[in-house]
């Protein structure tokens, strides 16, 4: 438990840091894009971001469980013909989807936008493909060795490059400019991944021709045969996600409508890279090496508790003081989105403790399982948004997310009590029903600022006195006071 909680400061503290730049981004995308083109913008990033899981052959979960295996058992060689042979396929793979995406970009911006007029924005995106593609597979081994700090690092580079990438070309050439700084981006982040590969990844492989004696299909068959999987679920969840519930929005509500679901996406895209970012990469590698149940059940049990305590508070504050949040970061124009801001949110909760309990699937490889939960699921998502949308516009989108992950959550819970034996521990449940309620009297807060000040930190300490132990509180305080001293020394 005081492993996960170590890691999970150091990656918070990095986390916040990074996430203070990215939302000086989102609000130079609101200001100068307005809805409309917000919009269009996030249509088009959510396909980028598609495309780049599709290149990598879902690989990058398959990397972390088995090098992070191999590493465990001293297989250095296995680890470095994995290197070698996924860095070759992957690069290939990805020009050629590069091409493929050049080629047909009229006929994306047709199935994302309802139009083929922004196919000439499409057209972009090839020349950030392969960059990204080899940034991922690059992080995918940080995962797997666990360089926490580093990952800290590259977080924080990555949010600051991102803002120097964005401001300029935003402030000249608006729309276009923005999609230009992904290719940017995507070069300063392959070049940062590079430089922390190069010194601080303990197996490595030098970029040389020599290298290539290396290179055997037959040493990523586990990856691959992993990576076939989660490339399923990911396409589907994205095909849903990005496209098929997108255009449900835009198709009912308009492009505009589209953009103004962004604030509530948007938060809630920021709020789970915490969660992602911070104890993902000890709580995957964890569970995965593990032999024993037992361990699996305690570590799923330490996961969601420590999310909850990361996470409550987070949203929380989202929820309470989201008009301010809105007028922040976003403009006057996106007002119309803070009704439903709640109900998003409380997806996010359902999310979390979802994802948390379910990670043994994953961690362990259980495919059946995977593919059930992974289709499934975003089945269920989109015909509920389907009949939802239509009917309650906004307000449908963020039923309909909400709805998923309740679903999510009870037959994620049932699978994996039949499968290993979990159990809620009680400290686990407390934390779960208080955070619970914590979240339902936020929406319910509708009060001035000064008063709405004095009741949030009364719950909120409240909540704190209840769900964090006295050793938990004292670590975090130490730990929190004294990592940016350390992590600047390091």
């Amino acid at each position: 438990m005081k492993q996960l909680v170590k890691a999970s400061v150091i990656l918070l503290v990095a986390q916040i840091c990074a996430m203070a730049f990215k939302l000086v981004n989102t609000k130079f995308l609101a200001v100068f894009l307005e809805p409309f083109g917000l919009g269009i913008f996030n249509q088009i990033a959510f396909f980028y971001n598609w495309i780049r899981i599709v290149t990598t052959l879902g690989t990058r979960q398959g990397v972390t469980k088995y090098v992070s295996e191999y590493y465990a058992n001293g297989k250095n060689e296995e680890i470095k013909s994995i290197i070698v042979t996924l860095f070759c396929l992957l690069f290939c793979v990805s020009l050629v989807v590069a091409v493929i995406c050049f080629i047909f970009s009229g006929q994306i911006s047709s199935l994302l936008l309802n139009t083929p007029e922004y196919g000439y924005l499409v057209s972009y995106l090839p020349f950030a493909i392969p960059l990204t593609v080899l940034t991922t597979f690059t992080l995918s081994l940080f995962d797997a060795f666990r360089i926490i700090k580093q990952i800290g690092t590259f977080m924080v580079i990555d949010a600051v490059l991102g803002v120097v990438a964005l401001i300029p070309l935003i402030y000249f050439w608006k729309l276009e400019g923005a999609i230009v700084s992904i290719i940017i981006l995507g070069a300063f982040q392959l070049s940062v991944v590079y430089i922390i590969y190069r010194y601080y990844v303990p197996v490595r492989v030098p970029l040389s021709f020599k290298s290539l004696s290396r290179f055997n299909l037959k040493s990523i068959s586990k990856v691959i045969n992993y990576g076939t999987v989660a490339l399923g679920i990911d396409v589907v969840t994205y095909l849903v996600i990005t496209i098929l519930f997108r255009r449900l929005i835009i198709t009912h509500l308009g492009i505009e409508g589209n953009g103004l679901y962004s604030p509530a996406y948007g938060l809630s895209i920021h709020a789970m890279y915490l969660i992602q970012a911070t104890i993902y990469v000890y709580s995957f590698t964890k569970i995965s090496e593990a032999v024993d149940l037992s361990v699996v059940r305690l570590e799923v049990n330490n996961l969601l508790r420590v999310g909850l305590l990361i996470m409550a508070p987070v949203l929380f504050t989202m929820i309470v003081y989201r008009k301010l949040i809105v007028s922040l970061l976003y403009t006057s124009a996106f007002m119309p989105v803070v009704h439903i801001m709640p109900i998003q949110f409380l997806g996010d909760f359902f999310k979390v403790i979802s994802w948390s309990i379910a990670l043994p699937i994953y961690a362990r490889a259980d495919f059946k399982a995977m593919f059930a939960f992974g289709i499934g699921i975003n089945v269920i998502f989109y015909i509920i948004a389907s009949f939802v949308i239509p009917v309650y516009g906004l307000s449908g989108a963020a039923i309909s997310y909400l709805s998923m992950y309740v679903i999510n959550f009870i037959l994620a819970f049932l699978y994996m009590r039949h499968s290993i034996g979990f159990k809620l521990q009680k400290d686990t449940f407390t934390t779960m029903l208080l955070s619970f309620l914590l979240l339902v009297i936020g929406g319910l807060l509708d009060l001035e600022i000064w008063q709405t000040v004095l009741v949030y930190l009364i719950l909120l300490g409240s909540w704190g006195m209840c769900t964090v132990e006295a050793w938990e509180r004292k670590y975090i305080l130490e730990k929190a006071g004294t990592f940016w001293q350390d992590y600047r020394k390091k």
